[in-house]
């Protein structure tokens, strides 16, 4: 008997897609307003996130249901938006977002590819949440001004991005569940 290489679960668009937003700036800086710090978010609704380590804060957090991140978007000011399909396979995906030194990392974890986590790791500060059963679906943290974007399969990047506008950005990873 020959061996087969596994392949990603085939997409179908009836089942659930859930977008884990991260929403930088709160209340948009003005184009030439600067500060140290910007509130940062990751609201994930339809999927709460488990912290290895109680408490108030988290530096890693897992998400609770098994998925692949299927696309990337982003719209930094008045920008177009911009899409990044992706399509599952062995390569897992990581998207590193730079804020300076510290960065925020979203990525798959675990055995592609039907044994796959959604896994934040926060270089830097840690982020708050409000644990609550089953996980946290909003967390927050005062980070400096976001940078940049990296978005990698495997060891290919996908896209490499400097921010212009580090106050009006808006960035989605959109996670499909394996159920």
């Amino acid at each position: 008997m020959t061996p087969q290489a596994k392949t990603a679960p085939a997409l179908r668009p009836e089942e659930q897609q859930t977008p884990v937003i991260i929403k930088v700036g709160g209340d948009q800086l003005a184009a030439n307003e600067t500060k140290d710090t910007i509130p940062v978010s990751i609201e994930s609704l339809f999927m709460p996130f488990d912290d290895p380590v109680p408490g108030p804060t988290w530096e890693t957090a897992r998400s609770t249901q098994r998925g692949r991140i299927i696309e990337v978007t982003f719209k930094d000011g008045d920008q177009p938006r911009q899409d990044f399909p992706i399509t599952p396979s062995e390569e897992l995906v990581s998207v590193r977002i730079e804020y300076g030194a510290v960065q925020l990392i979203a990525m798959e974890s675990g055995i592609a590819p039907f044994d796959v986590f959604l896994t934040f790791a926060s270089l830097g500060v840690p982020f708050n949440d409000t644990p609550s059963e089953g996980g946290w679906t909003k967390s927050t943290a005062d980070l400096p001004p976001i940078t940049g974007v990296v978005i990698m399969q495997g060891k290919k990047v996908l896209k490499d991005y400097n921010f212009e506008t580090p106050g009006k950005v808006d960035l989605n990873v959109q996670f499909y569940l394996n159920l």
